[in-house]
């Protein structure tokens, strides 16, 4: 393939060499371009790509796209484009170089601070049941119809995602249902796709901070995004905010609410057959009908019959979200992915109204993070659960103790009990001791990672196999050298 054909969708300039040359791929990554690749400069929030440039040309580049002019290299000849945006530039050029694998499947993208991840599952079952290959891409893996690859962000960088577009085309599937989050909007990592559907589960603050979003109003704005790119967009009609984020976007809108489709207890959704389906799903707590009656709205406008849509919806199990862990334990253990305020409290109460017995809540908050999501979820499991136990999430690059220190703040301004244990694997510990019959224990903010980043190492830590690793040792002896508050 020749640079000029990729060259397309995105303004430039080509600043030296030819565009006629032949390319043999695209490359964000210094570290893994190959001979003859078009290096894309992008500026991360870590490093600059135009800092690789001289790495990328030894390493055989045949091109550079970077936001500024070509620099003096000696003896170097490569050919310079010059574009004001590279990551739009990269997400076109990709779609481009590998053939717009988008249009050649069924695409669904899924937003919104919480619910993604589950309605995606539901989606994804609906379409399998109806007999289309559906592959995923969001928070827990990608799956491209050959094999599952952990995920590192909800939404693939640019380049990546077009090329795991491309061998889902490679291995027959008919759709892909995708996470599409704030941030990957923000870097237009999905600008070479348009969405046969899009779904907006909700909005709350969340995700403001130092690399994520400036304020409430620009987390809202890249939310909308995707509704610019999209043919038919699904709006939880309840969610006021987010009905107002997509209320001048160019596609045609469909809602749907729970406040109206919930009668007695049942979930009743219309077709637009003018059929009558009751939404339910093995998944417990009212917030997962609510995702239940978003992935039926998708479902619906994708023209797949009813009978698809419930058979799905009931066999949906997603690893991470609400999930069950058994054990020799007389406390239910349940493993969630909350890792911020509003899916939390979404959380608690809900099972709230299943649960008799107590509510023992157990979380970290990740590091490099806003400090205002720490001190909102100390809050709000001060004042939703019978037990706070504070615990390490990923501290990434700061001190746990300051992040705890944040999260006690939270709870400080409740009457709620709470426990801080440092260490993750005694803080489970602990709380499986602590359980009676008839508690619950919530495990929160970890889910399907299998990792604890610690000052940039991942070390290998999965809560249910660990869960599982304790099964024929409880009741063990819980250590206390990390318990340092009790109150």
């Amino acid at each position: 393939m020749r640079l000029s054909d990729v060259l397309t969708g995105f303004f430039w300039l080509c600043q030296s060499g030819r565009i006629d040359i032949e390319i043999s791929g695209i490359s964000d990554d210094s570290r893994t371009i190959g001979r003859g690749e078009v290096f894309v400069c992008i500026h991360g929030a870590k490093t600059d790509g135009f800092d690789k440039i001289k790495e990328a040309i030894d390493k055989g580049a045949a091109a550079i796209v970077a936001s500024r002019p070509k620099p003096f290299l000696e003896d170097v000849s490569v050919t310079w484009i010059q574009t004001p945006d590279t990551r739009y530039a990269a997400a076109k050029i990709a779609a481009a170089f590998y053939g717009y694998p988008s249009k050649k499947m069924i695409m669904v993208g899924i937003t919104g601070t919480k619910g993604k991840t589950t309605t995606a599952y539901m989606l994804r079952r609906i379409l399998t049941e109806a007999g289309y290959k559906t592959g995923i891409i969001g928070t827990v893996e990608i799956d491209n119809g050959k094999e599952s690859i952990p995920s590192l962000n909800t939404t693939p960088g640019a380049v990546s995602l077009q090329k795991y577009l491309f061998e889902m085309v490679q291995n027959g599937m008919d759709a892909v249902v995708m996470e599409v989050s704030s941030q990957g909007l923000k870097q237009s990592r999905t600008s070479g796709i348009t969405f046969d559907a899009a779904i907006l589960t909700n909005i709350y603050p969340d995700h403001i901070g130092k690399n994520e979003h400036a304020d409430m109003e620009e987390y809202i704005f890249c939310k909308s995004l995707l509704f610019r790119q999209c043919r038919i967009g699904i709006v939880n009609g309840d969610d006021n905010t987010a009905v107002c984020a997509v209320s001048n976007a160019p596609c045609r809108l469909r809602y749907y609410k729970f406040s109206e489709c919930c009668k007695d207890g049942s979930v009743i959704y219309r077709l637009s057959n003018g059929e009558k389906i009751t939404v339910t799903t093995n998944m417990p707590g009212e917030f997962n009908q609510i995702n239940a009656l978003a992935a039926t709205a998708a479902a619906d406008v994708l023209g797949i019959k009813k009978d698809a849509i419930i058979s799905g919806l009931q066999n949906t199990y997603v690893r991470g979200r609400t999930e069950i862990v058994p054990g020799p334990w007389p406390a239910t253990v349940m493993i969630d992915y909350a890792h911020n305020a509003a899916a939390l409290e979404s959380l608690l109460q809900n099972l709230r109204k299943s649960y008799d017995g107590r509510l023992i809540c157990m979380f970290g908050c990740g590091g490099n993070r806003a400090k205002s999501r720490r001190v909102k979820m100390g809050e709000t499991s001060g004042r939703l659960a019978d037990l706070t136990v504070v615990t390490t999430d990923n501290p990434r690059d700061e001190e746990p103790w300051a992040i705890i220190e944040d999260i006690v703040s939270g709870l400080k301004e409740t009457k709620g009990k709470y426990r801080v244990i440092v260490d993750r694997k005694e803080a489970i510990q602990y709380c499986l001791l602590e359980g009676k019959a008839g508690d619950l224990v919530i495990l929160a903010g970890k889910g399907h990672e299998n990792y604890q980043e610690i000052k940039g190492v991942k070390y290998p830590f999965n809560e249910k196999d660990y869960l599982c690793s304790l099964c024929d040792f409880f009741p063990f002896g819980c250590k206390s050298s990390s318990i340092v508050l009790d109150c």
